[in-house]
């Protein structure tokens, strides 16, 4: 008999799609617990991120970072959390400027997030028993 003319064109469509995917997947670079300039995704469950310099973060839903004095610290703290990212001392740490977009949770004991400038967009949860957002960091 042969193929009617609706079963050649789904045939087509699913080899299209299997030789040109509609996206391509992209790399993360997974984070380190210290280092300098880093630019990571965090997805999964890890100790806190010191970052000498410059630190862009992507926390996912499903990533956490935790961490006993600070969850991260870094000069310049450029952090887009969705996921949790919590302390003892401070969530977020950053000795000059906090680029936070948050839609999760950040906490810590002390502050939730702790910068000379802090530039933050936030729909989730920021939390710390002194300060939500202090304007000086504490080390």
């Amino acid at each position: 008999m042969g193929m009617k003319v609706s079963e050649v064109w789904w045939a087509a469509a699913a080899l299209a799609l299997l030789v040109c995917p509609l996206a391509k997947a992209q790399a993360q670079t997974p984070c380190v617990t210290t280092g300098t300039n880093q630019t990571c995704t965090n997805s999964a469950s890890m100790a806190g991120i010191i970052d000498t310099a410059t630190l862009t973060l992507t926390n996912t839903a499903s990533g956490t970072v935790t961490g006993g004095k600070s969850g991260v610290f870094a000069n310049t703290a450029n952090v887009a959390n969705s996921g949790t990212i919590s302390a003892g001392g401070t969530g977020i740490v950053a000795t000059t400027i906090a680029n936070v977009t948050n839609t999760g949770t950040i906490s810590g004991g002390f502050d939730g997030i702790s910068a000379n400038t802090a530039n933050v967009t936030n729909s989730g949860t920021i939390s710390g028993v002194f300060n939500s957002i202090r304007p000086t960091p504490q080390m």
